[in-house]
């Protein structure tokens, strides 16, 4: 696990051959940085101190916003033009999607953004390479 400063992490037991959310996240980014493409996280993830924790919020930081961002035009499920793709990684056994998210992600999809739940990077790929066209 990778220490990143003002944030405790809770451990999750997995399985040896399961790969943590974070991982998961971290191979999809490294495939569409190979693609050329545009692309940032959202850091929502983890507990923060409450003084850290304010300074986001008062930032924007929104909890339930999707974790991925692809700032490249592509194709939205309905085959129109997008301009923007999002993405909410989720591990492959198990995770699920909280209230806040699914409130973000109707919000995002009313005003046209493309927004997809993919379970494991894999899955995540696929998303990309249909939205890009990618066979």
């Amino acid at each position: 696990m990778t220490y990143v400063p003002g944030i405790r992490r809770k451990a999750v037991k997995r399985k040896s051959n399961e790969l943590s959310e974070h991982d998961e996240q971290v191979r999809v980014v490294v495939y569409l940085h190979k693609l050329g493409k545009l692309v940032c996280s959202v850091p929502n993830a983890g507990k923060r101190n409450p003084r850290l924790g304010k300074w986001l919020k008062d930032e924007g930081l929104s909890a339930g916003v999707p974790d991925l961002i692809i700032w490249e035009t592509g194709v939205h499920i309905d085959g129109k033009p997008a301009a923007v793709l999002l993405i909410e990684m989720k591990v492959r056994a198990g995770g699920s999607v909280s209230d806040l998210q699914t409130w973000w992600h109707e919000q995002l999809r009313k005003r046209g953004f493309r927004v997809e739940v993919c379970k494991g990077h894999e899955a995540a790929i696929q998303v990309i390479n249909d939205y890009f066209g990618i066979a």
